[in-house]
């Protein structure tokens, strides 16, 4: 089970890393993200798939599909922990000054991130993440 929690975890600081929004400077942040949803859904593998980004009312939202067991086994490692391996995986993806270009959308967008992982088998679990904006802002960009 835990072995499924940190392969998602893997996967979704990869998704991270491939949504850019050093475009955004020149666009609105619902014009940023209407370009990352031009490219979604998108197969990140291992049966994880990100369906859709959008901007909530206090968070940016990434919805996540897995298979029902990868979401199931989430519920074992604790919210807690994943925000805090969240956390811990923006400030390692940076580019070579540091910088993380999804950080600095929840800056300009002033909003938390919001991640909600959706099974796609029969049961349908949930397990949702949420990093709230006073949390995004105390990460170093």
């Amino acid at each position: 089970m835990k072995k499924y929690a940190v392969s998602l975890f893997a996967l979704l600081c990869v998704c991270l890393a491939v949504i850019s929004c050093k475009e955004a400077a020149t666009y609105t942040i619902n014009d940023a993200i209407k370009e990352i949803q031009k490219d979604l859904p998108e197969d990140m593998g291992d049966g994880l798939t990100l369906a859709n980004v959008e901007l909530g009312d206090n968070a940016i939202v990434m919805k996540m599909e897995c298979p029902d067991e990868m979401v199931s086994a989430l519920s074992f490692v604790g919210t807690q922990e994943m925000k805090e391996a969240f956390i811990e995986g923006f400030k390692e993806s940076g580019d070579e000054d540091g910088k993380n270009d999804f950080i600095n959308l929840c800056k300009m967008a002033e909003k938390g991130l919001s991640i909600i992982v959706v099974g796609t088998g029969d049961e349908h679990p949930e397990y949702h993440v949420d990093i709230p904006y006073d949390e995004i802002t105390k990460l170093k960009n």
